[in-house]
């Protein structure tokens, strides 16, 4: 189901902070930045509709510079 809770199939993995910001982010951190790409932490389950909306709004974010905040994001509810 889509993470947004709007009810419908989730049909994309998308990232919460986009990859590659949260790439960057992380190299920032000394870490593998290849690795961040498929970061579990970073993804999030969304339909059609809602990815949409959400790529209208990561655009915006990032036209007017960001900032991105890691801490702050639901905690993840897998239901498997």
């Amino acid at each position: 189901m889509c993470e947004t809770g709007c009810g419908k199939l989730a049909e994309i993995a998308d990232h919460y902070i986009p990859a590659a910001i949260y790439i960057e982010m992380r190299r920032g951190k000394n870490l593998i930045p290849e690795n961040a790409f498929f970061d579990m932490g970073n993804l999030q389950s969304l339909c059609a509709g809602c990815h949409r909306l959400k790529t209208i709004e990561d655009d915006k974010h990032i036209a007017n510079g960001g900032p991105w905040v890691e801490l702050g994001r639901p905690a993840k509810k897998w239901s498997f």
